[in-house]
Parts: structure tokens; sequence; C-alpha cells
């Protein structure tokens, strides 16, 4: 059969419709003659008409997957690509099969009609005593036929019952569907059709690189269709990659996108997204209505949801980035949805490729697409449920923020981190939503309680924006606690990125004491005081204020004595110790430091455990005992991923840089310290003159041993590797190569605990992970190993080792 028009990426060409010439509905002829065609087609699969980009793998996939089972439905949401990815499938499949027919369902409303657009297809008609499944299921017989049934999802129930209907019939049938939902029908495989790839945004400026990618490719390749001479630069290539990414690598949103080149250029595109469904519209002429733009897709899939699954869907449209189900059920329950029905409505949403899952690290979150959130968020406020649904989001988040702010003092630091993360977008609408409202004391208590995470994940212009911003609203003046929590906040993060030159010192400490004023004056803060008085302390001992510096921090000791605050007393005694450490008292620092560590561990603070850790090692190499300094850092990094944790990968890395000096190693401490410092500026992370002062002292012999000119290459070439290439190197212990120890050297600490855990049975990958270095880092400590011992292999270095008393 014939087929004309091209419906693009997403879909083939479409049948005429029924006042158009011959149609899939009526195909009696004009005499009334009930006689069957002579002989059975191969198959009337439409041609395809555009290029059919990437989607390798998941051609492979669907086609394993026709091998072993008879329905097999392709299911996602609207322009994903299903229809193509059937069509190409069943192309290339076709050839083992009787004969492949295919079957359009799109234009059908009526589920009575089905089965006739099946006869149609099949080119069969009803006969006297015969019905059309019967007909149908002779015409596809037992020679081994696919049938393609294309866009099921609003005729859900009639498919099913056809399709479980001619599997029965026919032993040897299979049957591939697409529908945003699945049939239902026992035996049937179900497999979502996943979004094109997308190039990390390490490669997302790479011109040369955008083409491996199917997202990208795709664009490129409709971009040049519909303006002749399009061309890449390194910075059209970034925009082309952030216009993928925005529409989530949705085929028929990024042929759509692609389209707008004839009259915008990719920059101005990617600024017009956040009207994505506006923007994204001139399909196809010769595309069905519903997918010539991408409103009319999700006008379509709306259109059939029945109204409980339409209020939770336009409520849903309030979250930002994904969400829980807890918070499914506290921000979109209430007027007509009861909270106890949100799991039931929101599985239909996900069996209806409206709502994704993401069931990776272990509870699932729920999200939508961005421009499926985009058409939810027009729904929600045409519903006139905005303001209420935006209300409860922000509280819901609030009490999260909160919530936060007292785990993350304790043992479940890390995880209440890594949720924070997730919920980014959806804290970040919570404080936009105050800040509108100008609900003052709301949006600096949440800003207070999120200090930590802006301070351990390296936010701290955002948190500085957001701080600033509540207390500047009306009524934050009045907000007694509460502002002096925020202030106290503030001064923090303002700190740990401060332009020491810039006067951000003199800042910080105007925003400190206006807090330690306000808390003074309020009964039973004493805790309070105490934390803002050490904060007070280290700002002081960072500008050379020594004296200053003590007294604040002595106070502060005091306090937390009398209120039994031991997580506040531990970190008095730690900051002591670094103020010691920074005056040349070096045992005085020991005392506190130490003393300091272990109560940090008994409380249970991480992160401050590994900023204890690291004046431990500076201690130790001031003390010149490299043996305890990476004793030390091995601690310190343990469990920590430097790439996850960015604001303290460059004090992490300063701390091997100095080790590596105290080990004699100076071209690499200088490489270290030039990471660090690029790294530091890169994310606006800085320390105080003194601990500046302090670190370029202990960097002195680096330099002296290799002069101005190789310490400057070794520094430069620091500088030029990225954090992940740089945490690699500052975790890989011994010396390289033709610096490794010669025949009958001693062994290193390291290379001991290499040979330790050896020797307990663990293989070089089991030995990197607990070591957190990389397999190829313990290969070549191995080689190390065996030739300082004389030996050949792995076990005669664990017998001589044991022999000789190394292993303990």
């Amino acid at each position: 059969m014939a087929h004309e028009g091209d419906r693009g990426e997403t879909s083939p060409p479409r049948r005429p419709s029924a006042g158009g010439g011959p149609s899939p509905l009526r195909v009696v002829g004009s005499g009334g003659g009930q006689a069957e065609a002579p002989r059975a087609p191969r198959g009337n699969l439409p041609a395809e008409t555009s290029s059919f980009v990437g989607r390798e793998r998941e051609l492979s996939e669907v086609r394993a997957l026709l091998a072993g089972t008879r329905l097999l439905t392709l299911t996602g949401p609207g322009g994903c690509g299903k229809t193509r990815l059937a069509l190409r499938a069943a192309r290339e499949a076709a050839g083992g099969f009787g004969g492949a027919w295919w079957v359009e369902l799109a234009s059908l409303s009526d589920p009575g009609l089905v089965e006739q657009a099946v006869a149609g297809a099949l080119g069969v008609r009803e006969a006297p005593g015969r019905s059309l499944v019967g007909a149908c299921a002779e015409r596809l017989g037992s020679g081994g036929a696919l049938l393609v049934l294309d866009n099921c999802e609003h005729l859900v129930g009639a498919c099913a019952a056809l399709a479980e209907a001619l599997l029965r019939a026919c032993p040897d049938l299979k049957v591939l569907a697409t529908s945003r939902e699945a049939l239902g029908v026992a035996g049937e495989t179900v497999w979502p059709v996943p979004a094109l790839s997308l190039p990390p945004p390490e490669e997302a400026a790479d011109p040369g690189a955008l083409a491996r990618y199917e997202a990208t490719r795709l664009f490129l390749e409709r971009a040049a269709a519909a303006a002749p001479g399009f061309g890449l630069t390194e910075r059209s290539a970034a925009e082309v990659s952030r216009v993928c990414r925005r529409l989530d690598g949705i085929p028929l949103a990024i042929e759509l996108a692609a389209a707008r080149t004839r009259v915008l250029s990719v920059g101005q595109i990617a600024e017009r997204l956040e009207g994505a469904l506006r923007l994204l519209t001139g399909g196809s002429r010769t595309a069905s209505p519903r997918q010539r733009t991408l409103r009319a897709t999700m006008d379509w899939s709306y259109g059939l949801l029945p109204e409980g699954e339409r209020a939770l869907f336009r409520r849903l449209a309030a979250f930002s980035g994904g969400f829980t189900l807890e918070a499914a059920e506290e921000v979109c329950s209430g007027e007509g949805i009861e909270r106890g029905e949100v799991l039931d409505l929101l599985s239909r949403l996900v069996d209806k490729s409206l709502v994704v899952v993401d069931r990776r690290g272990g509870e699932p979150r729920y999200g939508l697409l961005e421009t499926v959130r985009q058409y939810g968020r027009e729904r929600l406020e045409e519903s006139g449920e905005g303001a209420a649904v935006a209300m409860r989001h922000a509280r819901c988040f609030l009490r999260l923020a909160e919530e936060a702010g007292r785990g993350m003092l304790g043992p479940r630091q890390t995880a209440w981190l890594g949720r924070l993360e997730r919920e980014h977008a959806n804290l970040r609408a919570a404080l936009a939503w105050f800040r509108e409202e100008g609900e003052a004391e709301r949006g600096l208590g949440m800003a207070a309680a999120l200090v930590r995470f802006w301070w351990y994940r390296g936010y701290y212009s955002e948190g500085r924006a957001w701080l600033e911003g509540f207390l500047e609203l009306p009524g934050a003046r009045e907000a007694g606690a509460v502002r002096a929590r925020a202030l106290h906040a503030l001064g923090a993060l303002i700190y740990r990125s401060a332009d020491w030159a810039g006067g951000d010192a003199e800042v910080v400490r105007s925003r400190l004491e206006e807090s330690l004023e306000i808390y003074r004056g309020l009964p039973g803060e004493e805790p309070r005081v105490a934390a803002v008085l050490r904060d007070l302390g280290r700002l002081s001992a960072q500008t050379g204020d020594r004296e200053t510096a003590r007294s604040f921090l002595e106070e502060s000791l005091r306090l937390d004595q009398r209120s039994g605050n031991e997580h506040g007393l531990a970190l008095s005694r730690s900051y002591l110790g670094l103020l010691y450490l920074l005056g040349g008292d070096l045992e005085a620092a020991r005392e506190h430091l130490e003393a300091g560590l272990e109560a940090l561990r008994r409380v249970g603070d991480p992160e401050e455990v590994r900023t204890c850790l690291w004046f431990l090692i500076m201690l130790a190499c001031e003390r010149g005992d490299a043996a305890a300094a990476r004793a030390h850092a091995a601690r310190m990094v343990e469990g920590a991923s430097l790439l996850q944790y960015r604001y303290a990968a460059p004090l992490v890395l300063h701390a091997y840089a100095r080790l590596a000096v105290e080990e004699g190693r100076p071209a690499r401490a200088l490489r270290l310290a030039g990471a660090a410092d690029r790294l530091g500026r890169s994310i606006g992370t800085s320390v105080g003159p003194a601990l500046r002062d302090f670190l370029r002292r202990g960097l002195e012999p680096a330099w002296a041993a290799l002069g101005e000119e190789r310490g400057r290459a070794a520094f430069e070439a620091g500088r030029a590797l990225s954090l992940r290439e740089a945490a690699a190197y500052a975790l890989e212990e011994g010396p390289r190569g033709e610096e490794r120890g010669p025949a009958g050297a001693p062994l290193t600490p390291r290379e001991l605990e290499v040979l330790r855990l050896v020797g307990e049975g663990m293989t070089d990958a089991q030995v990197a992970g607990r070591l957190f270095v990389s397999t190829r880092t313990v290969n070549a400590h191995l080689r190390s190993i065996l030739r300082k011992l004389g030996v050949r292999s792995r076990a005669a270095a664990v017998r001589l080792a044991q022999e000789r008393g190394l292993l303990g």
C-alpha cells in the first residue's frame, strides 16, 4: 500500500483519512462484494522519509525482545520516538517474518473501530458467518507474521482485547505496540523508550563531539535541513547541548526546536526555552495534528486523563527537579484528593508515561520531564489551585530544611547532604516563593537552616544572595532569634569565600557582631552565643589578631563547658588548635587538636572531623613527621569524594602538597599546589591571610629545591589539571616510574598497607576500593613492592614480608 507524507523523527507517514481516499476503515468495494484479495501481501510498512538518527542500542534490544516475546509494547511520553523506533525495528526484523503489517490508530476515537482498522491494514473484509477478528486471524495465519499497533494509548482496552484474541488464534504471530501505557495483557513485555543520549558537561562545548550523541546529532541534522549552511562554533556547540539537555533528549521537541533555526540562532532558541510550549510549534504539515506542536501532544495526553489524575498531574508540576512519594502526598493532597489516594493516582500517571521514576539510590524518586512540567504548570495556574499548591510546596520544603539543619550536626550528615542535593531545585523554588510573598521570617529561617549545605557543597554565592535578600525584606529586622541565626549564617558563608583584600573581613565581622548582640539579649541562647564567638575567633585568627582570637575562642569554650554542648566544645578545641598552629605553639596545638578530634568523632560530625584532620596534617608536617601526616591524610579522605565535596578539595590538595614537601618531592608538591590554587579560584573558596601565609611558607622548600623556572612550570602544570585528574594525582601516594625506590629499599607505609590487604586475599580492585585509590595506583604500588623485595609474585612478596615481620 502506498503512503504519503512525513512526520519526521517521531512517526512515519500518515495514511489518508476517510475523506481523502482509501481508508483503513473502509475497505469494502464500491459494489459491496465480499470477495477476498487473491493473495496475502507481504506487508504494508510505511517508507521512512527522513533520516533515522542513533538508537543502535535500542534497536538491538527491541529486536532481541521481539525474538523472545509475543507481545512487546514500547512505552513513553509523547514525542519520545516510540513510533519511529517501532517502524525501524519492524523494517529491520521484517525479513524474519511471513509478513509485517502496520496499523495506525492515532486518528481513531471510537474503540469499536479498532478491529476495522486492523482489517483495513490487512486488506480483509467481513464475510457472512465470520467476524472481523476471525478474518484477521485467518489472514495472519501461521506464517509467523508481525503486527504493529501504533498509538494505542487512547484505545488501550480495545487494543488489549484484540491483541489477546489474535495471539490466541495465531500461535506464530508477534505483536509490537506503541502506547503511553502498557496494554495489560498476560505475557506482555513492556519496554520504556529512553531519551536520546546527551553529551556530558565536559564535552558540551566541543563541536567535534556532538555528532557522537543522539540528541545533538538529531538537532544538527534537522537544523542543517531547515537552515542550509548551519554550522557550529564552540559557543554554538554549547548552546546546542544546552537546548537538547533542556528538552530532556525528547526527539519531537528537538526536531521542533531545530526547525526554528530558520529564523532564530541557537542561542536565541536556548534563551526562549522557558516558554518551550510556545516556541516549539510548526511541525510537519503532514503529521497528525497532535504531533505538529508539543502543546498539541500534551493536550492529547492530558485530555485522556480522568479528573483525579488530571488534578494530581497539574499539582505535581509545582515540584522542580523531582520529588518523593511523601512530598507528593503532602503537597498534592486535599481539595478532592485524599492523601491515601496519591500513591494510586501517581502509579497511574507513571503507567501513562507522564511521570518518570528513578530507582537509583534505593528510594524511588519521581519527576516530570521539563517540557511536561511546563505544560502542567500552565494547567495548574488555569485551575486556580496554583497559589494553594505553591504554599504547601514551600512549607513542605521549609520543614525539610529545618529537619536537615538539625540532622547535619550528627552522624547522618552525609545522608542529609545527599538528600538536600537531590532536592536542591525544590529548595530554591520554596525560597523564591517565600521571598515573593514577603515572608521574611520563614525565609530567613529556611535559609539559615541550609547554611551547612551551602557551605559543604560550595554554594557560597547562592547562599549569600538568599540570606541578604531576606534580610532586606520588611519585617526582617523584627525577626529576633531568626534574624540572629541568618546573620550568623551569612557571616559564615562570606568568611568561606571572602575577598580578603576587598573588605569582606569587615563585612563578616559586622554580621557576626550583630548576631552576637541579638543572642546575648535572648534567654537560653548560650550555645548559639558560643557558636558566634567561635566564628569571630576564627575570623580574628585569620586576620592576624591572635590575642582577640584566643579571647573569643576561650569564652566560647567556657560557655560550651557550662552548657554541656559537647559538639560546640569539640569545635572550640579544634579552632584553638588551629590558632596555636598558626602561632607556632605546636605542643598546645597538638593538645587541642587531638582532644577536638576525639570529641568530634564521638558526636559524629564527619565534615568537621576532616577539617580537624587537615589541621593535624599540617601540624605533623611542621613537626617533620611525614608518617603521621600521611596517616592523617589517609583518614581524611576515607569515605570522601573530592568530586562530590568540591568545597574541601582545595584544602585536601594543599595538604598533599605540604606532605610532598616533607617527603622530598618538590615537583609533586608544586603541581598539587597549582591544582589547589586553580580549583579554589574556580569554586570561590578562599583562605584568610594568616593561613595563606602559613601555606606559602610550607611550600618554600619546594620552590628552593626547583628554582623559579622549574617551580613555575610544575605549578602551572598543576593548574592545568581537572578536579578529577588532580584528585587521582593527590591520592597516588608513592613516587611513580623511575622515581620509585630501588631493590632493597624499605617499603613505604602505603606499600605495607597494600601488601597487608593483598595478604588478606583481596584483589587489586578490592584493595583500590578499600584505600580509595585507582586500580592503576594499586598496580604501581605492587610493582614497586616486588622490585624492592626482589620477588616475582604477589604470593612470594606476602610470604617474605611475613617472614621479616613487616606485616605485623
